[in-house]
């Protein structure tokens, strides 16, 4: 029996590309003891207007000050956390009241973690966030975090180290890693890899046919409901 590994960044409710890619697998190891990125996906997103999705709003979470190019994805904070959150729920309320699917919004923003004067850890926030969904989806995948497993090496080294640590033969890049990863030294190593291939999908509206590169998973949600997220996520 063959073990799926995905080894992925902790994004904000990323997009449809990135969800099915961590559907996929067996494990998804939240890969939270790299360098946090700026002006990258692990704290903003992107919504669109509900009526005219051309019109395009970017969110970014707050972070407390960082050192640039050292910090690492698990110790970053989201900055002023409450505050944050009553915008982010304003601006769902805005975009998306009038969706038919606005309940399932809604139940899904209700089961978001609860924090109270506490400093919120911002890859903690983006998990637990994610799992909410996946949950809804009934999607069944094992959670573990590269900080927990404590293993060493370089770019493609380590990857290759958190597999076998678990016990994981296959692992599943996204088309973007054949830039730098090394498939020969997984091979000779006992591990596959199979890449996740992300054929941009087009679905119809009243402006015609939509593009979800990039865009967050939330406005998927309320153009098309929780069923049809399904039927794009669920590939095994």
């Amino acid at each position: 029996m063959h073990k799926k590994i995905v080894i992925h960044q902790p994004n904000t409710f990323p997009s449809l590309k990135v969800i099915q890619k961590i559907a996929c697998g067996d494990v998804w190891v939240v890969y939270d003891d790299v360098q946090f990125v700026r002006r990258e996906w692990q704290n903003r997103i992107m919504l669109r207007n509900l009526k005219n999705p051309l019109n395009r709003f970017w969110l970014t979470i707050p972070i407390e000050k960082t050192i640039y190019g050292m910090s690492k994805i698990n110790e970053v904070k989201i900055f002023d956390y409450e505050t944050f959150h009553k915008k982010f729920n304003e601006l769902l309320f805005n975009l998306y009241r009038t969706s038919k699917f606005w309940k399932e919004i809604n139940h899904y923003a209700e089961g978001f973690p609860q924090y109270k004067n506490v400093q919120v850890n911002l890859s903690d926030y983006n998990v637990k966030t994610l799992i909410r969904l996946l949950e809804i989806l009934e999607i069944k995948i094992d959670i573990l975090f590269s900080s927990d497993l404590k293993v060493e090496g370089g770019r493609n080294q380590k990857l290759i180290n958190i597999c076998k640590k678990i016990n994981g033969d296959i692992y599943i890049c996204g088309e973007g890693g054949k830039s730098y990863l090394d498939n020969e030294l997984f091979l000779s190593q006992d591990i596959l890899v199979y890449w996740h291939s992300w054929n941009e999908q087009y679905f119809y509206s009243q402006y015609g046919n939509i593009m979800w590169r990039n865009v967050s998973f939330i406005d998927f949600i309320a153009r098309y409901g929780i069923n049809e997220l399904k039927k794009v996520l669920i590939i095994k």
